[in-house]
């Protein structure tokens, strides 16, 4: 892997899950073939700490989504602490259509609002 030595500001997109299907099916499953179904999900793999190693010198904002305020800070904290990202919006679940929350290592800081969608 090549490294990035210039400025920039790396800004990761939201997860949409934290898993994958294993073994997705190659066509549409038919409900009336099948009885029963299990699905197999693997974690979606942690690749946030490499971009420190890629690109030294970036700004990296990351996202945190959760239904608990004290598991959401903890892994803000995680997120400074393991992956060195400089700033992290984060989110509860129950509250993500009007309230997030900028967190830096030095401050953190609540947006309101009618609709942050």
């Amino acid at each position: 892997m090549h490294s990035h030595e210039g400025p920039s500001v790396v800004y990761l997109a939201a997860a949409v899950s934290d898993f994958y299907i294993e073994n997705p099916a190659d066509h549409k499953i038919q409900s009336r073939e099948i009885s029963d179904l299990t699905l197999t999900f693997q974690p979606v793999p942690k690749l946030l700490g490499k971009i420190r190693e890629w690109s030294p010198n970036s700004t990296v904002v990351s996202f945190k989504l959760e239904t608990d305020h004290t598991i959401l800070e903890k892994k803000v904290m995680q997120s400074f602490n393991l992956y060195g990202v400089d700033m992290v919006i984060a989110n509860l679940l129950q509250t993500y259509k009007t309230e997030c929350i900028l967190f830096t290592k030095e401050k953190r800081e609540v947006i309101r609002g009618e609709n942050l969608e």
